[in-house]
Parts: C-alpha cells; sequence; structure tokens
C-alpha cells in the first residue's frame, strides 16, 4: 500500500519542485567556477548567485505553503516542524546553487530544545528564547542550516504580505503584528511566554530588530523585548552567531566597500561560514530589573563570538583576518543603556557601566506591576514588535 502519510505527501512534493533548481545550478556552475577573477566575472556571479537565490527563495516559498497545508492537518506535532523542514530543504538546494557551506559549533545547544516529543502539551521539550544576529536578507541561509525543530520565528508584519513568503509563514504559526499598533502588540507578547512553555515551542528572535550587514564584524544595540520575554517565561536565551559575510556578499560595495578603500566592490560570492551556537543562558530566578544587564552580557558575548568567527574565517583571505584580528583585538563596547543607573548583576555577571538612552520594543501589559517598563522608553515605530503566534 502506498504511504500517503504527509510527510510523504512533502517529500514528494519536495522531488517535484527540486528538477528546475537542479537544472539551474548545472547550467550556472561550469560559468561560475570558470569565472576568472575579474570585474565582469565577479559582477556575472553576482547576477547569477541573485537570480540563483531569489528563484530558490521563490520555489523553496510555494514548497513551504504546499507542505504547511499538507502538515496543519497532522496535529500541532506535525505542524511545529514545519519550519524545520522547510528550512532544511532551503538550505540544501539553494545553499549548491550559491555556493554556500557552513561550519557549526556548539550545534547542540539547539538540539536539545528538541528533544522528546512533547506529546500533547509540550512539556517534555524545553523551550527556549534564541538569538540570533542579522546581517541581511541571506540569513536564510544560516537559518535553513541550523534551525531547529519545534522553533518559531519572530517577523515584521510586512512579510506576511509577501507572496508565497508571507504565506507559508503564516501557515506554520508565526504572527506578524503592526509595529504601529501598540496595543496589539502588547497583547499577544503577554501570552506568548505562557504558551512556549505549555507546548514546548521555542522563538528564534533578531533583537537587533533590524539588518547590520557592514564591512567588520559588529552588532547594532539590542532591544529588549527577548529578554523581557525569556525572563517573563523563565526559560533559557540560546544566542547564536553567524560569521560576518561582507567580504562573500555585499551589494553596495561601491559605498561602503570604496569608502573604506578596499575596491572590492558588490560581490556575491561562493564560500565557507561559520555558525557558533552559545551554551544556554538561564533565567531561572531572574526578574525585570535583571533584564538590562541580561542583554548587556549576551551582546558581550555575541561580539565575542562574532569577532572570533571573522579572525578564524576560511573564506577570509589571511591578510584581512589578520588586519580584523588587530583591528578588534580590544574589549567589547558597552551595550548601550536605557538611562544612566547602575543595573542589577545577572547570574555573577558584573554590572556594567551605563550608557546613552536608547528606544526599545513594547513589553506586555502585565510589565507594569512587575517593572518591566521600568528604564526603558518605548516607541511606537519599533523594529521587532513581533511574537511568535498562539497555535
Amino acid at each position: 500500500m502506498p504511504d500517503t502519510s504527509p510527510a510523504s505527501s512533502s517529500s514528494s512534493l519536495l522531488g517535484t519542485l527540486m528538477p528546475p533548481l537542479a537544472i539551474a545550478s548545472a547550467l550556472a556552475a561550469p560559468l561560475l567556477l570558470l569565472a576568472p577573477k575579474s570585474t565582469p566575472a565577479r559582477l556575472l556571479k553576482l547576477v547569477l548567485h541573485t537570480a540563483a537565490y531569489t528563484t530558490g527563495l521563490a520555489t523553496v516559498s510555494i514548497y513551504g505553503v504546499l507542505v504547511s497545508l499538507v502538515l496543519s492537518l497532522g496535529g500541532p506535532n506535525l505542524r511545529y516542524r514545519i519550519n524545520y523542514i522547510v528550512a532544511r530543504t532551503f538550505y540544501h538546494t539553494v545553499g549548491p546553487l550559491v555556493g554556500w557551506r557552513f561550519r557549526v559549533e556548539g550545534e547542540e545547544h539547539l538540539q536539545a530544545l528538541a528533544e522528546g516529543d512533547g506529546g500533547a502539551d509540550g512539556k517534555s521539550r524545553t523551550p527556549a528564547v534564541i538569538v540570533g544576529n542579522h546581517q541581511s536578507a541571506l540569513d536564510i541561509l544560516y537559518l535553513g542550516r541550523i534551525f531547529p525543530r519545534f522553533t518559531s520565528i519572530m517577523a515584521k508584519r510586512e512579510i506576511k504580505n509577501m507572496p508565497l513568503l508571507g504565506w507559508w509563514m503564516s501557515l506554520s504559526g508565526a504572527v506578524f503584528i503592526n509595529r504601529k499598533d501598540r496595543a496589539n502588540a502588547i497583547k499577544a507578547f503577554d501570552q506568548v511566554g505562557e504558551d512556549m512553555k505549555r507546548k514546548g515551542i521555542s522563538l528564534w528572535v533578531f533583537p537587533e530588530g533590524t539588518r547590520s550587514s557592514s564591512p567588520e564584524p559588529s552588532l547594532l544595540p539590542f532591544k529588549k523585548g527577548a529578554f523581557h520575554l525569556a525572563v517573563q517565561a523563565q526559560v533559557p536565551i540560546v544566542p547564536v552567531v553567524c560569521e560576518n559575510y561582507w567580504h562573500i556578499v555585499n551589494f553596495g560595495g561601491g559605498k561602503k566597500g570604496a569608502a573604506k578603500g578596499d575596491g572590492r566592490g558588490a560581490r556575491f560570492e561562493r564560500g565557507e561560514l561559520g555558525i557558533k551556537v552559545l551554551p544556554p543562558i538561564p533565567t531561572a530566578g531572574l526578574t525585570a530589573s535583571d533584564v538590562p544587564a541580561l542583554t548587556e552580557r549576551t551582546y558581550e558575548l555575541m561580539l565575542t563570538a562574532l569577532r572570533e568567527l571573522s579572525q578564524r574565517s576560511t573564506s577570509l583571505p589571511a591578510a584581512q583576518r589578520v588586519a580584523l584580528a588587530s583591528a578588534t583585538d580590544k574589549p567589547a563596547p558597552p551595550q548601550p543603556r536605557p538611562e544612566q543607573r547602575e543595573p542589577a548583576s545577572v547570574a555573577g555577571v558584573p554590572s556594567p557601566s551605563p550608557g546613552p538612552q536608547i528606544v526599545d520594543e513594547p513589553v506586555p501589559a502585565s510589565a507594569s506591576s512587575k517593572g518591566w517598563s521600568e528604564g526603558t522608553e518605548e516607541d511606537e515605530e519599533d523594529e521587532g514588535a513581533v511574537v511568535v503566534k498562539r497555535p
């Protein structure tokens, strides 16, 4: 008897969509591999890789919609694998097309989050708030390599309106909240922590709130919404860092690149990148007053890891690695603070020095009685005011 399970159906769908990508890869590979190191060759690779990436994204998004429709019929345990299945599909199809590979350190910290079947209520799984650096739209590739099962992702409302990509993300359990609709954001944020614990679902967040692509490994100041959420739910934070890939791909090389004198210009090259998953940071026993120090500590750990990955890069020329090591051989700068005051220490972490005031994410309505909004200034225009759906 033929296998008619949802998983089998999704595999057959992938088999149908794979041939066009395979043909495109076979046709493009000789041009990309044999192209000399010249400006025309660089521009050729830029065009071909960009076309392969966008075509692959559209194709896998169609696949994602179909998979979501099928797996949503199989109950929560199958539905919460949608993001994992689509992410891995994207990596294994589009990754070879653009020639990107990843070496991963500490992946066991993510795999531990998906241990156990979770049953009907997910109690046998340990959820976490996963925080990763955000460089560009190509981050989908590194997410595709390591995105764990039973995990959803934050995304701004604009993505929901994107054909295909927005459709399957909606079906997979993500909710897109209007950053300008503060009441909606606060209401959803106030319930997501309990849902994470009850259903054993982790949440991936980009705490920078927007893209931070730059020639040197760096991070934008972190917004605190993810850290408030982790403390509220009393779940650990798992930091994830992908190596800076400006030297492999940037679409504005004539702007930032020329300004720094590297003369490389816009490019989209093949290469290998490092990903590091740091050990979980516990939040048990922490309160809202500990969030500033928790945010600071996570920022410092991720920035240090980001610099180390770039210094050990296998795709960055040796001379540039040496220059980078000397340029970044200094302590991580302090995470900007919301106001000039001494924050509480977290799990033995010394209280960081104060810094300039910044705006932050919306926080739950219940926060007013818990001190969540203490020392923060909230902005209705803030990016990152998006939370996971309550399935």
